[in-house]
């Protein structure tokens, strides 16, 4: 939902009915001749569950800094809170018994920006820490988020 409504790179990590509800957003976004500026920090996973396992497998450290997104563009550590970067989601793909479903809990600081008429909007910017649970499927051997809520 960056400067350039460039939308391509949600077919890659997210699984709908994420993926359509995002790419009906960035259309309404486009719409109103506005855009989002979306920056990640501090990004932690504080656990990982498989369809295979009943217990949370620990991904303490698992830390990203200053990923800065902008429209589905991937930044280079950390993407959109709703989608967290494959290489932080690679201990479930690592599992032998490869499940297909997957709950990722994580924390991050997420700053949006919005602009219209290429402007940043007074009062837009908001820092926030969340702690965001990411419900994962894979799609294709790759993993794609499904739906996120904060918890």
């Amino acid at each position: 939902m960056g400067e350039s409504h460039d939308t391509t790179q949600l077919d890659r990590i997210l699984a709908e009915p994420m993926l359509s509800q995002w790419k009906a957003d960035a259309e309404q976004v486009k719409a109103g001749n506005s855009y989002l500026k979306y920056e990640h920090s501090n990004l932690q996973v504080t656990s990982v569950k498989t369809d295979e396992s009943t217990a949370d497998t620990s991904a303490a450290s698992s830390t990203a800094e200053g990923g800065q997104t902008d429209g589905g563009q991937t930044g280079s550590d950390v993407t959109t809170t709703s989608t967290p970067s494959s290489e932080v989601l690679s201990s479930p793909t690592d599992a032998p018994n490869r499940p297909e479903r997957a709950t990722v809990e994580a924390t991050i600081t997420e700053k949006i920006e919005s602009y219209t008429n290429g402007r940043l909007d007074s009062g837009s910017i908001t820092p926030d820490n969340l702690r965001i649970r990411y419900y994962l499927t894979r799609q294709d051997g790759e993993w794609q988020i499904e739906s996120v809520e904060p918890f």
